[in-house]
């Protein structure tokens, strides 16, 4: 079976490797930059002082990004070991198209994704503090660190 075999036992294994590896990192970047699309849209974004927006967004994805990098190169080293498939990484591979084999797994996939985020978002609410509202729902954008309030009465002295 293709994929079973270690990295360099059969002809043109790192080969088929980095096709597979190349064709599921392109795919975690659409995800990266629509993160970081998103990051610039909403305002999430801290600014710190000093420091251009757009450095602080790149450093803001490094993170996922060199995750992606790590989580691509050990899932597609597995998955055959552990007996998963990935129907873009076979299709990188030589395989057959992906769209025949989603019309009939797409379905299935789309509704375990509906449940499960509808379990996350009623774990979250089920154990989050009462009243307690996500910082990314509040209006209010801090752009830099502020002082704590000084006490009335007191003075300052230059």
């Amino acid at each position: 079976m293709a994929g079973t075999h270690a990295l360099g036992r059969e002809p043109n294994a790192r080969r088929r490797y980095g096709r597979r590896v190349g064709a599921l990192f392109a795919l975690g970047l659409l995800g990266i930059a629509s993160l970081g699309a998103t990051l610039a849209a909403t305002g999430l974004l801290p600014s710190p002082p000093g420091s251009s927006p757009l450095v602080v967004l790149a450093l803001s994805l490094l993170t996922p990004a060199a995750l992606l990098v790590v989580a691509v190169l050990v899932g597609t080293f597995a998955t055959a070991r552990v007996g998963l498939r990935s129907l873009v990484a076979e299709r990188a591979d030589g395989g057959d198209p992906v769209l025949p084999q989603l019309r009939r797994t797409g379905p299935r996939a789309l509704l375990a994704g509906i449940v499960v985020g509808f379990l996350l978002a009623a774990l979250d609410v089920t154990f989050s503090p009462l009243g307690a509202v996500p910082a990314s729902a509040t209006s209010t954008r801090r752009s830099s660190i502020s002082s704590p309030p000084r006490p009335s009465g007191s003075s300052t002295v230059d």
